[in-house]
């Protein structure tokens, strides 16, 4: 949320009148705003209107990288697309946790993975359209097996390990496809490529 405080738009806002719960889904809860129209808002349409989005937790994704450069996936089954996917492991942030402690324990809890160290690669906004909430990706380093899995009663996940430049061949050719694990390997892959040109810069001067 703070980081869209303070956001100064041209664009008119809807005003915000008041949010009701229509349904709650244990991950998720189904919300109705019902909002009026700025007053710069030129606009024709309706004065008032209901808008409709999922107030839910923030997400985590981590990027987790063993000495060797290879990077940890799971693969698991997704309700939404009644298929498989390959992802990065992540998940919600629970109450009382940071996205760093949300991130380490679902390394943990989905691969029995650990990291030495961590690096934050931003965060972004899921779906704006009809989500409030944000996903946090993270880079570990350093990641060793130092535990069994601990799956939720719902889940299970197949531990898959590839180079990291495998990795990002299968993103090309559209093997991963996950719209939010994309955004953690390719924040990944630009960090990299910062760091070789700042690398290169030194070398040069």
């Amino acid at each position: 949320m703070s980081a869209r405080a303070g956001r100064q738009m041209d664009v008119p806002r809807w005003v915000t009148k008041e949010i009701s719960t229509l349904q709650d889904c244990r991950i998720f809860r189904l919300q109705r705003r019902r909002c009026e129209r700025a007053a710069n808002d030129p606009g024709s349409g309706p004065a008032e209107h209901d808008f409709f989005f999922m107030e839910t937790a923030d997400f985590v994704n981590v990027v987790a990288l063993t000495d060797d450069d290879h990077v940890l996936l799971v693969e698991q089954w997704r309700a939404g697309i009644d298929d498989n996917t390959l992802e990065v492991p992540g998940g919600l942030v629970d109450a009382g946790e940071n996205s760093q402690q949300a991130a380490a324990r679902e390394l943990l809890e989905e691969t029995g993975y650990a990291a030495d160290s961590w690096v934050p690669l931003d965060s972004c906004l899921p779906n704006p359209a009809i989500q409030d909430n944000r996903c946090y990706s993270w880079l570990a380093l350093g990641a060793r097996r130092v535990a069994e899995t601990s799956f939720d009663t719902t889940e299970f996940c197949r531990l898959v390990t590839l180079p990291f430049d495998e990795a990002m061949a299968m993103v090309a050719d559209g093997r991963i496809d996950h719209a939010l694990v994309l955004i953690a390997l390719f924040r990944e892959s630009a960090r990299r490529e910062a760091t070789r040109r700042e690398a290169a810069s030194g070398e040069s001067d």
